[in-house]
């Protein structure tokens, strides 16, 4: 199971966690764990695009995202990426743990 922990202070995100794996299919097959992926990968690319920097870790089943740019723009992308991953756990309920 994919965990997702979703931080806020003063009603801004501040922090994204997600650690596991989905256990969906096998390794490489996994759309679940493939999505979650995605959704990560995509924001920090965007948020790069966008020309700002932020604090993060990925390795093999946990990435960590600190919002940290002090910006109205990645606020909006940390606010995307709960929407996204609202929607994979609205799918996928037995293989995420949503917790904001």
């Amino acid at each position: 199971m994919i965990s997702i922990e979703i931080k806020k202070f003063d009603k801004k995100i501040s922090e994204v966690i997600v650690k596991g794996h989905a256990n969906y299919s096998t390794k490489g097959k996994d759309i679940v764990c493939a999505s979650a992926t995605t959704i990560i990968i995509y924001s920090l690319n965007l948020i790069e695009k966008l020309g700002f920097k932020i604090t993060y870790k990925l390795e093999e089943g946990y990435s960590k995202l600190v919002n940290d740019a002090n910006s109205e723009l990645v606020d909006k992308v940390f606010e995307t990426m709960e929407f996204s991953f609202n929607s994979l756990y609205e799918e996928y309920p037995k293989n995420i743990y949503l917790k904001h």
